[in-house]
């Protein structure tokens, strides 16, 4: 007879002292580190443990015991749903003090830096006021609502947006200048986008260098995209296309970003390629890395029937699209049906004239090995 699982230890009256990276809150037990999600420093909960190591333990909140003085009501319908936002139990200025103390904490501790007196980016922006102009909301409108709410701030006639698990690397607004000049763009009156490329780097130290070399060959920008032979990663592009982006159903979840980045090939007129690396992806620390293969399924179903509402498509992009669909809804529930029908519009898909690339070899090799070892 086989030995039967340890009981995992449930923990009670336990009190929040501090927020880590992820948002992932933190307690301490018997000197041992506890991580948990949506409670906040100062809440004091019932934890069921469900996973246990020798140095931390990570738990699930059961019942909330007493909440913190802190704690305010999130605003969002689709908090705890989405995935986007890990925060909103906290007013926003306590959002800012934490996320600070991480950025100080990790860069004295894990990068054994010996920081000055830490200052805000107010005062940077006093300091600086033509370089740095940051823009603050009334309260936080979660992921997809903040970034809607800067679509008419931005005052120049060339935009860049950067995610933060990135960085821009020097040289690419040199870069975006020396373009403008070579091919003569009206930058004040075209619909343009400039696509130059973008590193990855894993946990690991691993790097891959990701080309939108393919935005060249005058293929068409939606079909590029929606296959993700082309990334939005270190692009810049006209604010007049900003100014044209509609809000995106915040019931959509994690997902919601490849409306709003589709976007940007709807409205583009005139795209240009630039070979230069122009920023670097920190992969495995984002907000995906938290949210359920579920819910990654679910929120991608649901972002294909946006796509196909508010977007043009092929047939063959239309049996793209549906292919990623039940692929999904294959992960969910599989079943033979859903296999054919995965198959189906994968096969009923392809566009040759995208060569090797557009088959994506290894990623095809991985979903025809999810799909026969059902």
């Amino acid at each position: 007879m086989g030995r039967g699982r340890k009981v995992k230890p449930f923990l009670e009256g336990v009190l929040i002292t501090d927020i880590g990276s992820e948002g992932k809150a933190i307690a301490r037990v018997n000197d041992v580190v506890v991580f948990t999600t949506h409670v906040i420093p100062g809440d004091v909960v019932d934890l069921q443990v469900t996973k246990k190591r020798t140095k931390y333990m990570e738990a699930r909140v059961t019942r909330v015991i007493t909440e913190s003085p802190d704690r305010v009501p999130a605003f969002c319908e689709h908090f705890e749903v989405c995935g986007g936002c890990k925060w909103q139990f906290l007013p926003y200025e306590k959002q800012l003090f934490y996320k600070q103390k991480q950025v100080v904490d990790q860069l004295q501790r894990i990068g054994r830096i010996e920081l000055p007196e830490i200052t805000s980016v107010k005062e940077y922006a006093e300091k600086f006021p033509k370089l740095i102009k940051p823009i603050y909301n009334e309260q936080n409108l979660g992921i997809f609502g903040n970034m809607e709410n800067l679509y008419d701030k931005p005052t120049g006639d060339v935009v860049f947006l950067l995610a933060g698990d990135d960085e821009f690397c020097n040289g690419l607004f040199i870069s975006a200048i020396r373009l403008i000049e070579d091919k003569k763009i009206n930058y004040r009156n075209e619909s343009f986008c400039f696509y130059f490329d973008f590193k990855e780097i894993n946990n690991n130290g691993h790097e891959t260098v990701f080309s939108n070399e393919m935005i060249n060959n005058n293929f068409n920008p939606v079909s590029l995209k929606l296959r993700g032979l082309i990334n939005n990663r270190s692009c810049g592009f006209s604010s007049k296309i900003l100014n044209k982006f509609s809000p995106v159903p915040k019931d959509i979840g994690i997902y919601a970003d490849l409306i709003l980045d589709i976007q940007l090939q709807k409205y583009s007129t005139h795209n240009y390629y630039f070979p230069f690396i122009g920023s670097i992806y920190y992969t495995d620390i984002g907000i995906a890395k938290n949210t359920s293969k579920q819910e990654h399924y679910k929120s991608l179903i649901k972002a294909c029937d946006e796509i196909e509402r508010i977007i043009p498509l092929n047939k063959r992009d239309k049996n793209y699209n549906k292919f990623r669909k039940e692929f999904s809804d294959f992960n969910i529930t599989p079943s033979l049906r859903q296999f054919f029908k995965v198959a189906y519009y994968y096969f009923n898909s392809i566009q040759y004239r995208y060569g090797i690339r557009g088959l994506k070899i290894n990623k095809t090799f991985s979903i025809m090995r999810r799909l026969f070892l059902f």
